[in-house]
């Protein structure tokens, strides 16, 4: 069975995936990173990720998602592993500290917004 690959027009475009990616989690880990070992290609990127719990994983980041390849950094042992749609599913299923962490960080954003004082609105 032949897997479809989506192919990006250069490395740099999966550098700018990663980057995203790396923006979006890098609170609920306690190191994310690009490899700078295993080179990227057109369709594919390798990240370097410790949970929270200290766990130390290289993540292959695809256009079939993010899958673990190796138990340590720089690793692509090719572990039988399946493919997770977003990162937030892939660190829910290894790291237990990140629904903590996620839920943490979703109180305090609730918390800043302005709350809703019935008295002052005018359409009641």
């Amino acid at each position: 069975m032949v897997e479809n690959q989506e192919v990006l027009s250069n490395e740099d475009a999966w550098k700018t995936e990663a980057a995203g990616v790396i923006q979006d989690i890098q609170q609920h880990v306690q190191k994310i990173c690009i490899s700078e070992t295993i080179q990227s290609t057109n369709q594919c990127i390798y990240l370097n990720v410790t949970t929270m719990e200290g766990i130390q994983c290289c993540v292959e980041l695809s256009a079939s998602g993010f899958r673990i390849v190796g138990s340590a950094d720089n690793n692509e042992a090719e572990l039988p592993n399946r493919h997770f749609e977003t990162p937030y599913a892939l660190l829910n299923h290894i790291s237990p500290s990140y629904s903590i962490s996620f839920g943490n960080l979703l109180l305090k954003k609730l918390e800043h917004l302005p709350t809703q004082d019935n008295d002052s609105d005018p359409s009641v």
